[in-house]
């Protein structure tokens, strides 16, 4: 059981070899469009549909920046898995979209990198052992 904290989870790619140190992930949630219905003749409050097909998560992973151990360009197409503690899996197809660093004085180096879901493959979630 994971009682709920992030310590051990762990993202690894498919086809890249990218074996980053990582401190903080987020996961952004999957999102449908709101769809305006409101006519000339409708009163109170518009009217709202809710589209069908959701838009697939994204995924920001901050890291101990290391200039040998970067996260692939922006562009690669990839699988990503994130296990979590306990076992949990939540994986799919998508891209690196964004990579960054910070490089401060006297303190430790970070990056930050984006992967986009592309709804091909996923993105799956998994539950792991109770």
């Amino acid at each position: 059981m994971s009682d709920g904290i992030g310590t051990g989870a762990t993202v690894a790619f498919d086809t890249s070899t990218f074996t980053g140190k990582i401190t903080d992930m987020k996961i952004d949630g999957e999102e449908v469009p709101v769809v305006d219905k409101t006519g000339m003749s409708d009163t109170g409050f518009r009217c709202k549909d809710f589209g069908v097909l959701a838009e697939p998560p994204e995924v920001t992973l901050e890291t101990i920046f290391d200039v040998d151990a970067l996260p692939p360009a922006p562009g690669t197409k990839d699988r990503i898995t994130i296990t979590f503690r306990g076992g949990g899996t939540y994986n799919g197809t998508g891209a690196i979209t964004s990579r960054s660093a910070s490089i401060p004085l006297e303190d430790v180096m970070t990056g930050s990198f984006k992967f986009k879901f592309d709804g091909l493959e996923g993105p799956t979630f998994t539950a792991g052992s109770p």
